[in-house]
């Protein structure tokens, strides 16, 4: 069972501000076994989007509550690429979502990211703004 407590907006900015150092490699374009980005999207539809990016990518999808677990048809280097994806909810509104390569060759990896990335754009929360208002 997980409880949340209320937090107060210097706590929440801190927390954001930690989730964007969290997220800035991903926006660098660095992804190594495994990654992560924040939506502030609800569960099901992150979980759709997921669905459907992988099934566009010729992916085998299996859903099991909060987790999707996603199989390559294609055979590559080390064998079939797999990825376990998780949805946390961090804030009522604030998801952060971990992909994470179980089997597979990390380049195809990397790949496969690049690519399903893009079927992702509608859920991933934009840290840009988050950066713009902090200068401010």
């Amino acid at each position: 069972r997980v409880l949340f407590r209320s937090i107060s907006v210097t706590e929440m900015r801190a927390s954001i501000t930690i989730l964007i150092i969290t997220v800035q490699p991903i926006i660098q374009g660095v992804v190594n076994r495994e990654t992560r980005f924040t939506s502030q999207r609800p569960a099901n539809e992150i979980i759709s989007k997921i669905e459907e990016a992988a099934k566009s990518l010729d992916f085998n999808v299996h859903k099991q509550n909060y987790k999707v677990k996603l199989k390559g048809h294609a055979s590559g280097r080390k064998g079939h690429l797999s990825v376990a994806t998780e949805v946390f909810e961090v804030a009522p509104s604030l998801h952060v979502v971990e992909l994470r390569k179980t089997s597979g060759d990390t380049l195809e990896f990397h790949k496969f990211y690049k690519n399903f990335s893009s079927g992702l754009k509608d859920v991933v929360w934009n840290c840009d703004v988050i950066e713009e208002e902090k200068r401010s």
